[in-house]
């Protein structure tokens, strides 16, 4: 007589084997619910990830190879703080890329926030036609020590301007307008913003922005928090 046929449904192998296969499924499933849990509390409090990123960030700065003394360029470049810094933030951007415009509000925060320590120097890598004129434009209006405010209305207005406008913006910011177009019409300063070209190709810089930190490269739109974590380990 077969007593297997008597057997409850429960007891047979195959239930056996389901059940057990069952229980790996739900602990699959309990592991994973914990993991989304814990990245939900991580995303809800940002400063723990951002810490450990800063700390990241921060590491990679500090022990990658100096590209260059920050001290040592002799092109004619326009900068913002200290003239014995602690520590000099040497920037190569584009008047026409969308990431130099989101860092250029902060970069002038933080260089007037730490201008007793931090030197920032501005270079040119420009990433059209257009943005190589508005270099040229930015050193005609450096010719008469307005510099940053013609950067300021070149990264403000970003693509809702065209190159006949950038002699309004010499009206409002008071240059004198027949120096200015001069200093255009002969391109003046095209040999400076090929030089500083050269310099960034040399640098293997691949993209705008691109920071030296006495420098040490990071390349992209660096997070304000993070920009200021940076600046407060090198300055220390």
């Amino acid at each position: 007589m077969d007593y297997s046929i008597n057997k409850k449904w429960y007891k047979k192998w195959w239930a056996i084997i389901f059940f057990i296969f069952l229980f790996l499924i739900s602990l699959v499933f309990i592991l994973i619910s914990i993991y989304i849990i814990k990245e939900v509390k991580n995303y809800q409090n940002p400063n723990l990830i951002n810490s450990d990123l800063k700390n990241q960030v921060i590491y990679h700065l500090n022990t990658q190879k100096q590209y260059f003394n920050p001290e040592g360029n002799n092109s004619i470049n326009f900068s913002i703080g200290t003239n014995t810094p602690k520590l000099t933030i040497v920037e190569f951007s584009s008047f026409s890329c969308p990431r130099s415009k989101s860092s250029f509000s902060k970069i002038r925060q933080l260089g007037l926030k730490y201008k007793d320590d931090v030197k920032v120097v501005f270079r040119h890598y420009p990433t059209d036609e257009h943005s190589f004129f508005l270099s040229q434009a930015s050193y005609c209006a450096g010719e008469q020590g307005l510099f940053w405010a013609m950067h300021d209305k070149f990264f403000q207005n970003q693509g809702n301007f065209y190159e006949e406008d950038v002699y309004n913006f010499a009206k409002q910011i008071s240059l004198d307008n027949n120096l200015f177009s001069k200093c255009m019409d002969l391109n003046k300063y095209e040999d400076e913003v090929k030089n500083d070209m050269i310099d960034a190709e040399r640098l293997d810089i691949e993209g705008t922005p691109t920071w030296f930190f006495n420098g040490r490269k990071i390349s992209g739109d660096i997070p304000l928090e993070m920009m200021e974590a940076i600046i407060q380990n090198l300055i220390e």
